[in-house]
């Protein structure tokens, strides 16, 4: 779970992506953003992957968040080891 910033829930969509060694290892299609939040500051924002075809190592995952709206698209990446 993550949180947007800065933004309104209409029209967003986010997409979620692990890598290792920069290249893709998987990927979630884009998921529009329709609830309506608590807190309009902060959007909550989830998304269920399966881990369990990974390899031990070091992996990257990131959040990719587009408002179409606003026209712009923002990241977010964290590190992350399988052992």
């Amino acid at each position: 779970m993550t949180f947007i910033y800065n933004s309104t829930p209409n029209n967003l969509t986010a997409q979620v992506q692990v890598y290792k060694d920069s290249k893709s290892m998987l990927s979630t299609p884009a998921k529009n953003i329709e609830a309506a939040p608590e807190d309009p500051r902060r959007i909550p924002f989830k998304a269920k992957i399966n881990l369990a075809g990974l390899q031990t190592g070091r992996y990257i995952l990131e959040v990719r968040v587009q408002d179409r709206s606003a026209n712009k698209t923002a990241s977010q990446q964290s590190a992350f080891y399988i052992q």
